[in-house]
């Protein structure tokens, strides 16, 4: 549930989802497009936002898009629409607990009980569950240990230490 200060953000996702629009339709030049922690953004209230997502996946064809979605849960897909897993290229699963190891298999393509569910639950750091584009199923490692520190630190997202907030006058 969003709470009243949550809501007030839609103008601005209102018109995010706009610019992102136009940017996919508004050629057929080869794009990509990323989004990322999808479970949190198409929460309630932000129903212009998951139009947009099915709209892109269902025409990313048509205008050259590569669309990237990543989410914590797979209940995220029946918020968007069931019927956008027939719809996916390929999918990466990490380690998660059981709801969402046999919720994921659908995006996999594979059958529940040939023992997949239980690989997801058992999967570590750097270790995924790929589906192809070409729909071969796979385990796979991510061995960082050979990369550039560099490489290490621009692919990191987690923050090392708190970062110093920044008063922008709203809601302080």
């Amino acid at each position: 549930e969003w709470t009243p200060a949550q809501l007030r953000s839609r103008p601005v996702q209102y018109l995010v989802t706009l610019l992102g629009a136009r940017n996919i339709w508004l050629d057929r030049e080869p794009k990509p497009y990323f989004a990322d922690e999808l479970t949190g953004s198409i929460g309630l209230g932000n129903e212009q936002y998951t139009r947009f997502l099915n709209r892109v996946a269902t025409d990313s064809r048509k205008f050259a898009a590569l669309v990237f979605l990543m989410m914590h849960t797979s209940q995220t897909w029946d918020r968007i629409d069931r019927g956008f897993l027939s719809l996916l290229g390929a999918a990466f699963v990490v380690r998660t607990e059981e709801a969402n190891a046999v919720g994921s298999l659908p995006a996999l393509r594979v059958r529940p009980g040939i023992g997949w569910e239980e690989t997801v639950q058992q999967l570590h750091t750097g270790e995924f569950v790929v589906r192809t584009f070409g729909g071969a199923v796979r385990q796979v490692i991510v061995d960082q240990q050979w990369w550039p520190q560099e490489l290490i630190d621009a692919t990191s997202n987690t923050p090392v230490a708190p970062r110093e907030r920044v008063r922008a006058g709203v809601g302080s």
